[in-house]
Formats: structure tokens, sequence, C-alpha cells
């Protein structure tokens, strides 16, 4: 391996750019620590060498050996555990319906861009629509957005001459906001 430079490669290309981004986002969040950055990282290397450790040698391709998004965030998970589960079950119907078309537009603008409020309540529209569900007034909206904003969901950079032009922000991982709401509908049904 080390004749070849796969080594090097491997080396080179382990950790994918989200994975930093993930880990940055996360450390500084809690108390800007860059241990807690190296225990992670440490962390999910050793789930990888368990993982290539299971593979007969001869098929293992080190072109496809990555320390993604998903590694960090389930070994994140296992060492910190995640409030968004029990976060979510508590929370009404009217507020889950705002979660998951926030889910949906950040997920087509990237979770780290901002939200207008009037964007985000067409999109609660369409998805009440979607539920056959009576469309949100602006006052229960507003409310909705304010319980999440309390819940640490989002943040809302508010506009005082025209509430519907506040910027809205994730506070939450997208990708584990996303699974947790697919769980809780799985369950549901």
């Amino acid at each position: 391996m080390r004749e070849d430079g796969q080594l090097k490669r491997l080396f080179f290309q382990l950790i994918d750019d989200r994975a930093y981004e993930f880990v940055a986002m996360k450390v500084s969040k809690q108390n800007g620590d860059i241990r807690v950055a190296f225990d992670l990282f440490k962390s999910a290397l050793a789930r990888i060498s368990t993982q290539v450790a299971q593979v007969p040698e001869q098929s293992l391709d080190l072109e496809k050996v990555r320390m993604t998004y998903q590694t960090i965030l389930d070994v994140y998970e296992v060492k910190h555990g995640s409030k968004i589960p029990k976060s979510l079950k508590s929370q009404p119907r009217q507020n889950l319906l705002l979660l998951r078309a926030l889910a949906q537009l950040f997920e087509e603008v990237g979770e780290e861009k901002v939200l207008v409020m009037a964007q985000i309540y067409n999109a609660v529209g369409n998805v009440c629509r979607l539920n056959s569900l009576p469309r949100m007034g602006y006052p229960e909206f507003f409310g909705c957005a304010d319980d999440l904003e309390q819940y640490n969901f989002i943040r809302i950079d508010r506009c005082k001459k025209d509430p519907k032009q506040s910027f809205v922000r994730l506070q939450v991982e997208l990708a584990e906001l996303l699974r947790e709401l697919d769980n809780l509908d799985s369950a549901l049904n």
C-alpha cells in the first residue's frame, strides 16, 4: 500500500469537507474547545477502522473509505445524544408543519442560508394544502415560529417595520432534523 501511494491518497482524502464544517460548527456552539473536535475525529476514525477491519483486504477499495458528515453525526449522537427527537415529540401539529416546510426549503437553499418569513409562510401554506388542512393565519404562524425559536430549532432576526420580512436561520443540523421528522412521521403511521 505504501509503495503505490494508496496510503497517501487515503490520508489526504479521508475526511469530507462537510465533516470538517460540521465538527467546527458543533464545537463552536458548545465551548470552542479544540479537544472536543479531536475527540470526535478520533471516535469517527475508530468507527471507520472497525468497519474497514471487517472487510477482506482483497475486496477493500480505499477510494471509498471516507469519513463523511453522516459518520461524524452518528458519533456525535452516541457521545452527546440528540435533543431533537424529544423536542419534536413535544411539538403541536402546527409547529411540526412549520418545521417540515422549513426543512424542505432549507434542503433547496442549503442550511447555512437564511430565509424570509414570507417565503416560509407560503411554504407552510403548501404543506397545509398537501395535507388537506386549512391554511394558517399570520398570527398562528408567527406564534409557531416563536415557539420553534424558543426550542432552538430556528433563530429569527426580526424586522420591526414588516415582520414578514424577518430572516430565519436554522439552528439544528438539517440532516438530523429531516431524519427525525421522517422517524416521527413513520411512528405516527
